[in-house]
């Protein structure tokens, strides 16, 4: 017998006495032992003692010497339907344009200069309904789309043509009443376009809402200005959120940490509740195709700010999701994080010229990965969903790339950002370095949080043997 590849053994001192935690990567099992059970172990291990506790090899940690790994992430792959498409969002963009000019933009900042803009016409729009329809009710059928399917709009900014929007809600409730799928609608604005009308639609359809806002005025107003005239947004923003409480309309704040911000995150996290949101999420500054359009942001203090931010957050009440959703994989609440969004074969995304794409960061690019157009016609879904960009895509996942195969974080970090590694590298199989920092030092803290619980002590020292060991 022996230790697992996809496993991970930490020392852990605290008070001058030594633990041993055991975990599974891709399981976020874990199991502490002390000194004397972890010797043990070990002895038990060299001379093939039948001791060894069963939790150990039924959790995969401790397997036979024939043991495969790869037979091991074959099944959990197959497990999850990991290498194969089953669309459970789908991104609706009606226009690549913005009234706002925010510094930071990756959308924009990635937007080609020949690329005029665009706003979805009259004529496509009506297909990209027949097309929906034919989507939902045939992929259900073939098995390609999730019966609990969101529909997002974004954009550039999706309040720029509310008709649409409107249109698409009602068409798609009336049409789809009958059949298996239960529809949730998102929209992720600026919130500078909100008004009373669009509002009680809003609440009337159940739309959850989610405002981009980076903090208080002195903070938002230096990143998030309108294009028309180089002013804050700020004080617009704060007047449509009054209306939003004044219907009793729920929203959550989309924050994005860049040098405005970065040193303020706890005290928005104040800020937000005072405003009255129940959920933050905040977005780590992607970098943007053209190159002059980038900033420099400290990775590092991001992640470390961030990961305050977040344990603070709880503290008050208010769900954080970039970190949060790594937490409820490492505690199992949920299955392991495999992919932190729905690109790799769990979304689709239609751009204003009918395009149906991969990623709704490519919405100012003409070199897209690409499906198919609402303006064709499809024999199945599968025929439309199995294009070759899709099939690179859906694979794209830790579980697939080498190098991530035995980090001991790949059950909680979903792979990063593909559009990232496809900007900075060339290659969407590449690793988002940046993330990875991200992902380790939120593993990082979550094992010192459990071990914190588990012991009842503070101060904790940890460190990774697994490469000591995996000779035994």
């Amino acid at each position: 017998m022996r230790f697992s590849k996809l496993s991970s053994v930490y020392e852990c001192l605290i008070n001058n006495s030594f633990y041993y935690l055991l975990r599974h990567n891709v399981l976020n099992k874990h199991f502490l032992l002390s000194e004397s059970e972890f010797e043990d172990l070990k002895r038990n291990l060299k001379t093939e003692n039948s001791k060894i506790p069963s939790e150990l090899v039924k959790n995969h940690i401790v397997v036979p010497e024939d043991y495969s790994e790869d037979k091991f992430i074959d099944f959990i792959k197959r497990s999850y339907n990991l290498d194969e498409p089953h669309i459970s969002i789908i991104y609706l963009t009606f226009s690549n344009q913005c009234n706002l000019a925010c510094k930071y933009c990756y959308v924009e900042g990635s937007y080609e200069k020949k690329l005029k803009s665009t706003f979805l016409k009259k004529d496509v729009f009506e297909k990209t309904l027949k097309f929906l329809k034919w989507f939902i009710t045939e992929g259900i059928k073939e098995g390609y789309v999730d019966s609990n399917l969101t529909v997002i709009f974004y954009g550039s900014e999706p309040l720029l043509t509310p008709e649409y929007l409107k249109n698409t809600v009602i068409f798609l409730e009336d049409n789809l009443k009958d059949s298996q799928v239960n529809l949730s609608f998102e929209i992720i604005t600026n919130g500078t376009l909100i008004t009373n009308e669009i509002i009680r639609f809003f609440k009337e359809h159940s739309i959850s809402l989610a405002i981009s806002l980076d903090g208080p005025k002195e903070i938002n107003d230096q990143m998030r200005v309108f294009k028309l005239n180089q002013k804050g947004t700020f004080d617009t923003i704060l007047k449509n959120v009054e209306k939003l409480k004044k219907e009793g309309v729920p929203f959550g704040i989309s924050c994005t940490i860049a040098p405005h911000n970065i040193d303020h995150l706890k005290e928005n996290i104040l800020f937000f509740k005072e405003m009255g949101t129940e959920s933050v999420g905040f977005n780590i500054y992607l970098e943007p195709k053209n190159k002059e359009n980038r900033i420099s942001v400290s990775i590092l203090k991001a992640n470390y700010n961030l990961l305050e931010a977040s344990k603070f957050a709880q503290e008050q009440g208010i769900y954080e999701d970039r970190i949060q959703r790594k937490v409820k994989a490492f505690n199992r609440s949920t299955h392991p994080l495999f992919k932190d969004c729905g690109a790799p074969g769990n979304q689709i995304v239609i751009y204003p010229d009918g395009e149906i794409g991969i990623c709704q960061a490519y919405l100012g690019m003409s070199n897209r990965p690409k499906l198919g157009s609402v303006l064709k016609k499809y024999s199945t879904v599968k025929q439309l969903l199995y294009s070759e960009d899709m099939k690179k895509w859906m694979k794209r996942h830790p579980l697939n790339m080498p190098e991530c195969k035995y980090c001991p974080a790949i059950g909680i970090c979903g792979g990063g950002c593909i559009f990232e590694s496809q900007i900075k590298y060339r290659d969407i199989y590449r690793r988002d370095k940046a993330f990875c920092v991200h992902t380790q030092l939120t593993l990082d803290m979550l094992l010192k949080e459990l071990l914190k619980k588990e012991l009842g002590k503070n101060e904790v020292y940890i460190s990774n043997i697994s490469n000591m060991l995996f000779s035994l």
